[in-house]
């Protein structure tokens, strides 16, 4: 009996000893995947930098700033946080060239010297709502489009409080709640204006339904894993897994060894374009409704695309091949904004779409993100239309 319970004695010490010497094996091997990884790739943000080098180049005419810029861009949409209603907002940032306050708003520029004979006496404040080109990827703080129209109404004497209320991925759906939301808090604007197009598009592409914020297949998903505890703990547990640098080490081993498969062209019902103008007209419709409750003006522009440059750059083409897949549908949309009547009758809609059809030197980064002068040249736009209504004796007391 002594000998026996000896030898489960040894058996147990041996089995501890192996399971010991595997955890250290386990964690060496980890920690050497992880050295690997910084070799490789340096940090995430680098790779950002790296994976946008042409962009120096081609659109910023080798600007020194452009390498700091993306590696705030990344740094900055990395740690986003939860909001109601519209899901995500960035962090409070404070850098070189991307700043956002504790509300989640992007900096705009202002003036420390005030206007002298200024054209009205109260100052006008003016909502500026839409996705990450409205928001200003691609551009610093004092050349996003809220920026540049605040430099405008400062040169031609306009006391103008410029807000720039929009985020990435945010829908023109998103955008009227967040405008809810300001009303809700008494924050009442003068003037609000909207720039759309490509999330309201792209939002479709990925759910194949109108109306429907990016990502939402995530929302669902996590939804439907707190209903089931067996889920939840699979999936925390993959998603362990998937911290592990010797599982990063083997996606980056695999995406270097295999060669990725072009993907389809994005197929689509032939009323889908049609929904998603339709739930846009709607959101237009219901925001005028709002507006004329609580008596500020609007303005709304369906924003340019790639696909609507007549003369792309060599830089261009190689960006508008990155979106053959849903080149066919973003045009089908492009199309139908055209064609809707109740948009067109409508004299607060104003379709930017082709304000660069004939532009010759490169401006677009990608699909719609535009360089700091695509920003300056749709912020003069938009002053334009927006004179008439800033200047009107209602609002220059």
């Amino acid at each position: 009996m002594k000998n026996i319970l000896l030898r489960f004695i040894q058996k147990l010490n041996f089995i501890w000893m192996l399971l010991g010497v595997t955890l250290i094996l386990f964690f060496l091997v980890n920690f050497f995947a992880s050295c690997i990884l910084v070799f490789i790739s340096d940090n995430e943000s680098y790779k950002q930098v790296d994976k946008y080098n042409n962009l120096k180049t081609y659109c910023y005419s080798g600007s020194q700033w452009v390498d700091e810029y993306l590696t705030e861009l990344y740094n900055c949409s990395k740690d986003l946080k939860w909001v109601s209603y519209v899901y995500w907002r960035r962090q409070k940032v404070s850098g070189k060239h991307i700043n956002i306050d504790k509300y989640g708003h992007r900096k705009t520029w202002k003036s420390d010297t005030k206007i002298s004979n200024p054209v009205n006496q109260k100052e006008i404040k003016i909502f500026l709502l839409g996705g990450s080109t409205m928001w200003g990827e691609w551009a610093r703080d004092d050349y996003t489009i809220p920026s540049e129209l605040a430099k405008l109404l400062y040169n031609n004497r306009i006391k103008a409080r410029v807000i720039n209320l929009s985020e990435s991925g945010y829908n023109s759906t998103q955008e009227l709640i967040v405008l809810v939301n300001e009303i809700q808090k008494g924050n009442i604007p003068d003037i609000v204006i909207f720039y759309d197009g490509i999330n309201d598009t792209f939002s479709a592409i990925q759910s194949n339904k109108a109306g429907i914020p990016l990502n939402e297949s995530n929302r669902e998903k996590a939804f439907e894993l707190e209903k089931n505890i067996y889920n939840l703990t699979t999936e925390y547990y993959k998603n362990l897994i998937k911290q592990l640098s010797i599982y990063k080490l083997i996606l980056v081993i695999k995406s270097k060894l295999v060669r990725p498969q072009s993907p389809d062209k994005f197929i689509y019902e032939n009323t889908l374009s049609d929904e998603v103008v339709k739930t846009y007209s709607s959101n237009v419709n219901i925001i005028e409704n709002i507006s004329n409750r609580y008596n500020f003006k609007l303005l709304f522009y369906w924003q340019p695309i790639i696909f609507r440059k007549d003369k792309l750059t060599t830089y261009e083409k190689i960006k508008a091949k990155d979106d053959y897949r849903f080149e066919k549908f973003y045009k089908s949309v492009y199309e139908a904004v055209d064609k809707s009547k109740v948009l067109n009758s409508n004299q607060n809609f104003y379709n930017l779409s082709k304000i660069f059809i004939n532009k010759e030197n490169t401006v677009f980064i990608d699909v719609c993100h535009v360089t700091e002068e695509g920003n300056l040249i749709i912020a003069e736009k938009m002053y334009l239309d927006i004179k008439d209504v800033i200047n009107k004796p209602s609002m220059a007391k």
